[in-house]
């Protein structure tokens, strides 16, 4: 195997450092102030907001792959010089979103009486309040592309220090505002207006940012059209897995409320917005390793594969203990942090969700590197093609065990969907043919090995087992590591 030149790893692994500190310093706020929000709202409230959360999210899907699209055209021309026209570019992309976001307004301002009389199950005395705070919701939209469209230009420009330092606040707000709120006022409405206020400060503070990266080019003087089709021909098949990934990762949710109630999101969303922060470490990496790997496949360089295993043994080495942890003491950590109520409905949705994020963990390689090869319509593809089977998945597990089906459900689309990607790369990408064969056999071992492993015995058992494992995990993670510096640091040498 090629060895990985030292400089892209060492840049790639700069950048991903700076992408987790984004996202560790809001998780820890979002440890505290959870159990803080549902005392003061409730269960009910509670998992509205939670829905209000997702909608940031998945309403992103409008920005028609823009964001991704102007990550890789400012990747590219620099790369190559080619810096022309670049303020031209990011005027074009920022201003095109921010547009989306005012149709996207428009559009969930108008659904939202509709969703909250016939599609949630909400409480008669809440809906005038959930239709409000959707309202908000959708007033808020057209910040939410912009900065998103802001974020996707800095990295672009490799400026992942300034995007974690605007993005700590950000994240912070996103959960100290609503337990500020509650404090004075129960009112969904008022809790969604704090969450606009705080997004309105980080456009302006990424703006300047950006205005800084361009100051020393030409510009932009116009909107160019021609610009904006490159956009979105390259967005277009981004905007196919945008439009079908909230579906696959957010509807489990209204699943929930339909058949089972509020009080059930709560019980699942409240485990599933804490594990989804180890996600950070697997997203870092990727943001990091996305212009990094378009370069070395669009120049056939040999750092292909070692750049795709690299990223791959970090992300298993530093997440597999930590999923294990929850998933083999579920019910220990809940009653710790929520109580024993709590505990029972919510232990098995966070042995399942474990196990399903350390399976989507290693789905995430082969993702970045279909995107890098330019092939966005075969991840698309294959979206499109789990849906209707994973749907019918949902509604049938949730219709029989709640919230602990929803995670059955998802643990199984994720381990189906890992092995379709990696097959998938090493077909389109022949460098990664190895990586593909060892990667979906660990895939296919290590997703009941965490489902499963709270069954190994009494908690001694338990914790004497995992702490074996974390000691192994992190020996290798640290021979990893240290043989990268000694090779970074002998080549500087020389």
């Amino acid at each position: 195997m090629a060895t990985q030149s030292p400089g892209a790893g060492s840049r790639v692994a700069k950048n991903a450092v700076w992408s987790v500190a984004g996202l560790v310093v809001p998780a820890f706020v979002a440890l505290i102030t959870i159990p803080f929000l549902i005392s003061k709202l409730g269960l009910e409230r509670f998992g509205l907001l939670a829905l209000i959360w997702m909608g940031v999210g998945y309403f992103s899907l409008f920005d028609m792959g823009i964001g991704r699209a102007l990550n890789q055209q400012i990747s590219t021309r620099l790369a190559h010089g080619h810096t022309d026209r670049l303020s031209t570019l990011v005027r074009t992309g920022v201003w095109t979103l921010a547009a989306l976001g005012t149709l996207a307004s428009v559009l969930v301002g108008l659904l939202a009486p509709w969703l909250v009389n016939s599609i949630l199950r909400i409480d008669p005395s809440l809906q005038r309040d959930a239709v409000l705070a959707i309202w908000v919701l959708a007033a808020s939209l057209p910040a939410v592309l912009l900065s998103t469209g802001q974020v996707a230009v800095l990295e672009g420009f490799q400026q992942f220090r300034s995007v974690a330092l605007v993005r700590i606040p950000l994240g912070i707000s996103n959960f100290v505002m609503p337990a500020l709120v509650s404090v004075v006022s129960q009112s969904l409405a008022d809790i969604t207006l704090s969450l606009i206020l705080a997004r309105l400060i980080t456009i302006v503070t990424l703006r300047k940012l950006i205005q800084q990266q361009l100051s020393t080019f030409e510009q932009a003087t116009q909107f160019d059209w021609s610009l904006l089709s490159g956009l979105l021909r390259f967005g277009g098949w981004i905007t196919v897995s945008s439009l079908v990934s909230p579906v696959l990762v957010y509807f489990d949710r209204f699943f929930i409320s339909a058949i089972r109630g509020l009080e059930a999101v709560a019980h699942y969303v409240t485990p599933f917005e804490l594990l989804s922060r180890l996600t950070m470490l697997p997203q870092a990496i990727m943001a990091a390793l996305f212009p990094a790997l378009t370069q070395a496949i669009a120049s056939a360089s040999p750092n292909v594969a070692s750049l795709a295993e690299g990223a791959g043994r970090v992300m298993l080495l530093a997440l597999l203990p930590i999923t294990l942890c929850f998933a083999m003491f579920p019910g220990e950590l809940l009653t710790l942090w929520l109580g024993e109520e709590f505990s029972e409905h919510s232990s098995s949705v966070v042995r399942l969700l474990s196990a399903g994020i350390m399976v989507n963990t290693l789905a995430r390689v082969p993702f970045t590197a279909l995107h890098s090869a330019g092939r966005a319509d075969v991840t698309a593809m294959i979206h499109l093609v789990e849906v209707v089977p994973y749907l019918l998945t949902l509604w049938w597990a949730v219709s029989h065990y709640g919230a602990a089906g929803a995670a059955l459900a998802w643990l199984l689309r994720v381990s189906v969907d890992c092995l379709i990607l990696w097959k998938a790369a090493a077909r389109h990408i022949p460098a990664l043919a190895a990586q593909a064969a060892r990667f979906s056999l660990l895939a296919f071992v290590l997703g009941p090995m965490v489902a499963l492993s709270s069954q190994t015995g009494d908690l001694f058992v338990r914790l004497a087992l995992w702490l074996a494992i974390l000691l192994v995990c992190s020996y290798l993670l640290y021979r990893m590591l240290a043989s990268t510096l000694k090779t970074r640091f002998r080549n500087k040498e020389e």
